[in-house]
């Protein structure tokens, strides 16, 4: 049997991100702060692990699989002045990890983790 006839090995991938969503303690900031850290350190391992590099790709991994708070906060939180300068070269995963880290990391913070979005009407 020559190497034409050999039997060819069949390689199936099916990676998906393992991430659960992030769940903020709005009574404990500090612990939030810390909870982000590692939730961003995790989805961010699985990024290098699974190959994904596309930064949409990145921010809708985030924003999908960081759960209900991180979609709110994604939609409700400003980007800062500093981050749209026009110096910045800062990817759209950069500035929405920029935002969630200040938000997430900040002490003290006035407003819940939480923001109240109950008049906000989301447009699909």
């Amino acid at each position: 049997m020559g190497d034409q006839d050999a039997v060819q090995p069949v390689v199936i991938q099916n990676r998906q991100l393992k991430a659960q969503p992030f769940r903020p303690d709005k009574d404990d900031q500090l612990g939030t702060g810390r909870a982000w850290e590692a939730w961003l350190e995790g989805i961010e391992r699985e990024f290098k692990f699974l190959k994904i590099t596309e930064d949409q790709d990145k921010v809708d991994a985030v924003v999908i699989y960081g759960g209900d708070a991180i979609a709110r906060l994604e939609k409700s939180l400003p980007n800062s002045p500093d981050l749209d300068a026009p110096a910045q070269s800062l990817t759209g995963y950069e500035k929405l990890k920029t935002k969630l880290n200040e938000y997430c990391t900040s002490y003290p913070r006035e407003t819940s983790i939480m923001p109240d979005t109950s008049s906000v009407v989301y447009d699909p």
